[in-house]
């Protein structure tokens, strides 16, 4: 019994710290790598296969489910509450590993798979998804 408590204290202890270093928000910067060219517009020029001197990105994108985003959102007739909720459903989860553009891949990876899973234009969620010069809120909603 004694056992079953303090492995209890301890996994409660640890949520609490995990649920602390979580990001709540999504940088502005996740939209531009390598400078001013974004992570879109680097696709678009063939260059998705840049050296990359940070480390992979820790989360396996190839296993996300993009139907969060793909079944709110469609690139031809799209509502930008509908978009941008979605999009931040998805991203907000993973916002630490994304935000660290300088030491792995995530963001340029994420987009790729978020890209090639709903047809979007370059551009598209940088330009619908604006709310302030820090990025995007992931505050105030529990996403799942």
């Amino acid at each position: 019994m004694y056992l079953n408590r303090q492995s209890l204290v301890l996994m409660v202890l640890f949520m609490a710290l995990v649920g602390l270093a979580t990001s709540s928000s999504i940088s502005e910067e996740i939209f531009s790598v390598g400078g001013a060219a974004s992570i879109m517009e680097l696709q678009e020029e063939g260059t998705q296969n840049a050296t990359f001197q940070g480390k992979n990105c820790p989360v396996d994108f190839s296993k996300q489910n993009y139907t969060i985003i793909t079944s709110q959102c469609q690139p031809t007739n799209s509502n930008a509450t509908l978009c941008c909720s979605s999009f931040k459903a998805f991203a907000c989860p993973i916002a630490a590993q994304i935000n660290d553009v300088q030491n792995n891949d995530c963001a340029k990876t994420m987009f790729k798979n978020i890209h090639s899973h709903g047809s979007y234009q370059p551009g598209f969620f940088r330009e619908m998804c604006k709310e302030s010069k820090q990025g995007l809120s992931c505050q105030h909603k529990t996403f799942h």
